[in-house]
């Protein structure tokens, strides 16, 4: 499954960490280290198993933990709303 993020996003990356501003809801976020990674993966257009591999190939991590993070950071930022449901 392709992830897409909403549009009206203001996106910087400043060295390994992501900051997102929402304008809609005069929100803030940021994220680090495999947030951060995450995020990228899914501006690029990466689907969820070519977010795995490449979790797998970036960090130390077997593929069940890779899939728990993909998960858990995916649940975080549709409840934030800055995935398109």
């Amino acid at each position: 499954m392709r992830l897409k993020i909403v549009e009206k996003l203001l996106v910087r990356k400043i060295d390994d960490e992501v900051f997102i501003y929402d304008r809609e809801r005069a929100n803030v976020h940021s994220f680090n280290g495999v947030g951060a990674f995450i995020w990228c993966c899914i501006e690029k257009s990466y689907d969820e198993e070519a977010i795995i591999n490449a979790l797998l190939e970036e960090y130390e991590v077997d593929k069940t933990t890779a899939d728990r993070d993909l998960r858990t950071f995916v649940g975080t930022i549709t409840e934030r709303g800055l995935l398109e449901p």
